[in-house]
């Protein structure tokens, strides 16, 4: 349910590629049913959100690409059935996370600062 409420608020500030990888990364942690076959969506998901990231800021930070690699290797903790712990949904909560988080609007209004309030200049 969480990651529906959070897809659905992406939808509404409108279809953009940040919202479309919301969507593809979110079905994923929604049902536990992702498999090898299912890795054309997840690569749709991370080229989307690499390419609006480059639109904004070219620069990445150090932990987007520590997200980012774990994602690339998101098939690979999937194969691991030696480790009887949910491994691969971490990468998948991991960059679910960063797509909201770089899909937030920057620019919030603030309001204006009465005078005599908490006047600091």
């Amino acid at each position: 349910i969480a990651v529906a409420i959070c897809v659905s608020r992406c939808f509404r500030r409108g279809a953009s590629r940040l919202a479309v990888a919301a969507l593809l990364v979110g079905t994923f942690l929604a049902t536990p049913h992702a498999f090898v076959y299912d890795m054309p969506m997840m690569t749709a998901a991370l080229a989307l959100y690499i390419e609006a990231r480059l639109e904004s800021d070219p620069v990445f930070d150090l932990s987007e690409l520590m997200i980012l690699v774990l994602a690339f290797m998101f098939p690979v903790a999937m194969m691991m059935n030696t480790l009887y712990l949910p491994v691969s949904s971490v990468p998948l909560a991991l960059l679910f996370g960063l797509i909201l988080w770089r899909g937030q609007p920057r620019d919030v209004p603030r309001l204006p600062a009465q005078p005599g309030v908490c006047d600091l200049r």
